[in-house]
C-alpha cells in the first residue's frame, strides 16, 4: 500500500519563496543575456522625445531618435525587460524629452526596411547626468 503521508505539499510561504527565487533567477538570466549582446556604448542626444508603445506580441518597445557625439543621426530601439512594470517605464519616458542625453549599450543591426541602413538595438538605457 502507498503511504501518502510522505508526499509533501508546499505551504503558501514555501510557494511564495520558490516563486520569488524563480523570478530573481529569470531577471538575472535576462540581465546576463542582454549583457552578452552589448558590443558598443554610445551617447545620444534626443532630437525627439522617446516613444514607448506595445508590440503585437505584448512587449514594450521604446524608440529613440537623436544624434551621437559626432553629430551623426542615430535611430535606436529598446525592448524593455519583462520585469520592469509599466509605471517605471512611463516615469523614465517622461524624462526622455527632446535634448535629453542617453547612454545606450547594445549593438548595431542592419535593417531590411526603411531608409536607414542600421538601427542601434539598445540593451541598457541610462539617462546621462551631464
Amino acid at each position: 500500500m502507498v503511504d501518502f503521508s510522505k508526499l509533501k505539499r508546499p505551504n503558501r510561504a514555501e510557494m511564495e519563496a520558490a516563486g520569488q527565487q524563480r523570478r530573481e533567477r529569470e531577471i538575472q538570466q535576462d540581465h546576463d543575456k542582454r549583457l552578452s549582446y552589448c558590443k558598443h556604448e554610445i551617447l545620444v542626444v534626443l532630437t525627439y522625445e522617446a516613444e514607448v508603445r506595445f508590440t503585437t506580441t505584448g512587449a514594450q518597445r521604446a524608440s529613440f531618435h537623436g544624434t551621437d557625439s559626432d553629430g551623426r543621426e542615430v535611430r535606436a530601439i529598446w525592448f524593455t525587460p519583462d520585469h520592469v512594470n509599466r509605471d517605471e517605464i512611463d516615469a523614465l519616458a517622461e524624462r526622455m524629452t527632446e535634448g535629453a542625453q542617453l547612454i545606450l549599450k547594445g549593438y548595431w543591426a542592419r535593417e531590411t526596411y526603411g531608409d536607414r541602413p542600421f538601427t542601434f538595438k539598445a540593451q541598457f538605457v541610462e539617462l546621462s547626468s551631464s
